[in-house]
């Protein structure tokens, strides 16, 4: 062999030695080499494979969690921005007054009219919450519970005096709501085609939930026509073992149309909440017992509550009460006045998008 055949095969030779081991380091750096058993290799993926299902509930962890974040940034952004916005319009209807009368910011609020408070209004306040106040006795926390009602008759006084400003200028917002889609499926109350739609989750021992429950009441009462209010299920079994037995007791009373008036016996007397005192409900409602039972045994609605719960964990819902007003969020208990002026706006753009639909026609 000659030399320049020599050294044309040392170089091919050489060549494979050297793309053998890119190979191996590519494949190497890919799916690395994470122990050594005598001659043989375990690689990364080969290790992955024996944990294959606990790796993949990580990723939907995390998956779950950047969604989580997500909503989060953008729930926070929005109420940043309509926080914002609704400070900006308060702040120049209160302007254009001032240049008006001639009078202080002070001076105008100051001339806002505002209620007392009623002792029929403390005594039903002290009874709502009688689970937070612990069983102290009205005259230890009556002056507290004046003082609360007091500062809240004010700022709805005040509220109602910066609409009045807004409308007598002609200032309206426009910045879109946060929304989410819920569905609305459960018991309800109200037309089925009403222009706002409420759906709330909650505990049947949650007290802030016993709390909420006459400020739907009273809403409803305010529109009768025009909110439908739906009560969805989120019994929270950690920290509230009798929930899940009173969210079971509620649907079966359902299933003989009586939700709504377990609903608000519950509510009445949360403190008594124990599954005797679930029977008891059962029988005032003159209920078929027989039935009631066997469907409290069956545990019938377990699939219902499940489908509820799941519901709220894809809207990242954990804590109650949870309200939503056509999508719009509203967290924890809150005055009827509060929702009332969401249940306005809404009334308002529905009444905007009919006049919209008529002018196309």
């Amino acid at each position: 062999m000659q030399d320049r055949d020599k050294y044309f095969l040392i170089c091919v030779i050489g060549c494979a030695l050297i793309l053998t081991a890119l190979r191996a380091y590519a494949t190497e750096a890919n799916d690395p080499v994470v122990a050594h058993v005598g001659r043989d290799t375990v690689s990364q993926s080969a290790l992955e494979s024996q944990i294959a299902d606990k790796l993949q509930e990580q990723r939907r962890a995390l998956d779950q969690a950047r969604l989580r974040l997500a909503a989060e940034y953008e729930r926070g952004r929005s109420e940043l921005l309509q926080s914002a916005l609704e400070q900006m319009l308060d702040e120049r209807a209160l302007q254009l007054e001032i240049e008006r009368t001639k009078m202080s910011r002070d001076e105008l609020l100051a001339a806002v009219p505002v209620r007392k408070i009623e002792d029929a209004e403390i005594v039903e306040f002290y009874d709502q919450r009688q689970v937070e106040i612990g069983g102290a006795p009205l005259d230890q926390v009556r002056q507290p519970i004046v003082n609360y009602l007091q500062q809240r008759a004010e700022n709805v006084a005040k509220r109602r005096y910066l609409d009045e400003l807004r409308r007598k200028y002609d200032i309206s917002a426009h910045l879109a709501p946060y929304r989410v889609k819920v569905a609305d499926q459960g018991p309800s109350l109200g037309p089925p085609d009403a222009p706002v739609t409420v759906v709330e989750f909650a505990d049947f021992q949650c007290p802030f939930c016993a709390q909420m429950a006459p400020t739907l009441r009273r809403l409803r009462e305010l529109y009768p026509d025009q909110v439908r209010v739906v009560f969805r299920q989120l019994p929270l079994r950690d920290i509230h073992p009798l929930a899940v037995d009173a969210a079971q007791a509620s649907l079966c009373a359902d299933s003989q149309g009586k939700f709504w008036d377990f609903h608000d016996r519950v509510f009445a007397d949360q403190a008594s909440l124990s599954r005797s005192f679930l029977l008891q409900i059962a029988e005032s409602l003159t209920l078929d017992m027989p039935a009631f039972e066997k469907c409290m045994t069956d545990r019938r609605y377990n699939s219902q509550i499940a489908a509820d719960v799941q519901a709220a964990q894809n809207l990242f819902v954990e804590s109650t009460p949870y309200t939503f007003v056509n999508g719009r969020l509203v967290r924890g208990a809150v005055d009827v006045e509060e929702l009332r002026r969401i249940v306005d706006q809404e009334i308002h753009s529905h009444k905007v998008q009919l006049r919209a639909q008529h002018l196309l026609r």
